[in-house]
């Protein structure tokens, strides 16, 4: 297998992670998976490498600063220094404003945000140039779209994460490290199910999410960098 680069992604058990793993991989990445379960984790990389060479884990807890610390340092004794990093992973509990507990609050910027601030400050410094930062938002914390109830700590940390992503483009051109925030709408995935639930009309394949994120990490860095990509809006 040819090595083109080794993509770090969070969230990379399910959904859109596992899609994305899949996919740079199938184009000659190798992939590092950080996500809670690991059994999740185990099958989408025995999946893609059995023999661990080109597709390895680490099980994190995303709420827990030191758990984020060292994802990259894993990556890097296992497979290598990273060149992409893919802020994948998000969480979201459903909780009108005047009900909102202020815990759930902070355990959702932590996720969403936080450990993406952690990560890209880890991969700014480690990661060569000519690398690339994909951060994935949502339609919900895009300016002007309509918003659903219950929703605001979500909605709020995504907003923030599209805010971070269009600093850490114009501070990454110093070591032409490009980035990118790609925010879909509906998605197919188990988090979209429990914020929706089963009536909700069906969202787009994670593997469409997928083909954004490769092309904005590789294809299309310099044309997307700084950019907020909207997709089923």
């Amino acid at each position: 297998m040819s090595n083109k680069g080794i993509v770090v992604i969070t969230g990379g058990g399910r959904g859109i992670g596992a899609a994305c793993a899949q996919l740079f991989h199938q184009n000659g990445y190798k992939v590092f998976l950080a996500a809670r379960t690991e059994n999740e984790l185990k099958q989408v990389c025995h999946a893609l490498d059995p023999s661990g060479e080109s597709a390895a884990y680490a099980v994190v807890d995303l709420k827990k600063e030191v758990s984020v610390q060292l994802i990259l340092e894993r990556c890097k004794k296992q497979l290598g220094v990273p060149t992409i990093l893919i802020n994948n992973a998000g969480r979201v509990h459903l909780a009108k404003i005047v009900n909102e507990d202020l815990r759930q609050w902070r355990d959702t910027f932590a996720v969403n945000l936080d450990a993406v601030l952690i990560l890209t400050q880890q991969a700014l410094r480690v990661m060569p140039a000519g690398s690339s930062i994909i951060n994935v938002s949502s339609i919900s914390g895009v300016y002007n779209t309509e918003k659903l109830p219950k929703l605001a700590a979500y909605s709020a940390s995504k907003a923030g994460l599209i805010a971070l992503s269009e600093v850490t483009a114009v501070e990454g051109k110093e070591k032409n490290i490009t980035c990118v925030c790609i925010s879909p709408g509906s998605v197919e995935t188990r988090m979209l199910r429990s914020v929706a639930g089963p009536q909700f009309p069906k969202g787009a394949a994670p593997e469409t999410v997928a083909q954004a994120i490769f092309e904005a990490a590789t294809t299309k860095r310099e044309q997307w960098n700084g950019k907020n990509v909207e997709l089923f809006r």
